[in-house]
């Protein structure tokens, strides 16, 4: 009997112990998340400020306490893409698909880092990425997510501002592909895509100029 009572007493010592260290794991976790949190919001507020090597810091810091949080390398790579490290910035992206290619934040990076490729005149890697998101079959579940970047052609300079519904986003890829087909000649590709564009977003006067640019080419 005095053996089965301790016996008893080890297991429910032994059980309590680990549910102590469940809490305390569980207690460190949440600590880590709010502290990332708290990095995320500073380093937003330093990037709306102008003040970008000091955001970059602050995002540094919120990813070292939260690794698989998507939207803080999405965040970051926003702003090393408005000091001009294009390079830092296609780490970060990459590093989102690798994470999780099907998450939704993926469909930003796949767009940014394509708009970077097309930058740095990779326009065949460009037309991949944008090809891998007219193809997903889920490319209309997203959250609400804000594209910002300089797509350049021999028109000038388009910037996506913003993208508010899926048929936007779907415009904006086509149109963006179009100028990467552009940019290698294939005119026939390109106004397709340009077409493409019209026809989910018929109000964006830049669809319109960029085709014609391509038609006065031809």
């Amino acid at each position: 009997m005095r053996q089965f009572i301790f016996v008893i007493l080890l297991f429910t010592l032994f059980t309590g112990a680990r549910a102590q260290d469940n809490i305390e794991v569980l207690t460190s976790r949440s600590e880590k998340n709010r502290k990332s949190e708290q990095y995320y919001s500073i380093a937003t507020a330093l990037y709306h400020n102008g003040k970008y090597e000091k955001a970059i810091k602050y995002y540094d810091s919120a990813i070292n306490l939260n690794v698989r949080r998507l939207d803080l390398y999405l965040s970051r790579a926003e702003v090393k893409e408005s000091i001009g490290n294009y390079v830092a910035a296609l780490v970060d992206y990459a590093t989102i698909i690798e994470i999780d290619r099907e998450d939704p934040y993926a469909i930003n990076a796949y767009f940014k880092r394509g708009l970077i490729y097309h930058r740095q005149n990779n326009y065949l890697f460009a037309i991949s990425d944008f090809t891998h998101l007219l193809d997903m079959d889920d490319f209309g579940e997203t959250r609400t997510m804000i594209f910002k970047g300089i797509q350049q052609n021999e028109g000038g300079e388009v910037e996506f501002a913003g993208v508010t519904t899926v048929e936007k986003l779907r415009a904006d890829v086509f149109d963006a592909r179009a100028q990467s087909y552009q940019m290698l000649g294939e005119e026939k590709k390109a106004l397709l895509d340009f077409e493409r564009a019209i026809a989910y977003n018929s109000s964006e006067p830049v669809y319109y100029v960029n085709r014609g640019v391509v038609l006065l080419q031809s």
